[in-house]
């Protein structure tokens, strides 16, 4: 694997692209950013997924690519009931794509008041 951007010390923590064998993968995205802020409480699950995606299509973008060329998203969280509260927002952001989505439970995250990870991978052009 080739990573083609390193993480952004002011942007979503530790979102990082890789490419590899003709995929675009985005890593790490999450609706944190870094350095957060201790004195303002961390966003709940939808708002952070709703910026994790906005930094996924802007990652995207940079490489030519939308939401809409996504084809596989693995989403990391802790709590699934809340994270039913995303789906709408996923709905809007991939439309006619449907790409194949994976829901995978975690224990925890190593970033106090992270409720949720995305992981997007796309077809190069």
């Amino acid at each position: 694997m080739n990573p083609a951007s390193p993480p952004s010390p002011d942007g979503p923590a530790a979102a990082r692209v890789v490419l590899h064998r003709g995929e675009v993968r985005i890593l790490g995205l999450t609706g944190m950013t870094v350095p957060a802020d201790p004195a303002m409480p961390p966003p709940g699950i939808v708002e952070q997924c709703r910026r994790a995606l906005v930094a996924g299509a802007d990652m995207m973008g940079d490489r030519g690519l939308s939401l809409y060329d996504v084809i596989r998203v693995t989403c990391l969280v802790q709590d699934c009931d809340a994270f039913a509260g995303c789906f709408g927002l996923l709905r809007d952001a991939f439309g006619p794509a449907a790409p194949v989505f994976t829901l995978r439970t975690v224990a925890g995250f190593e970033t106090a008041g992270m409720s949720l990870e995305l992981e997007l991978t796309a077809r190069g052009r």
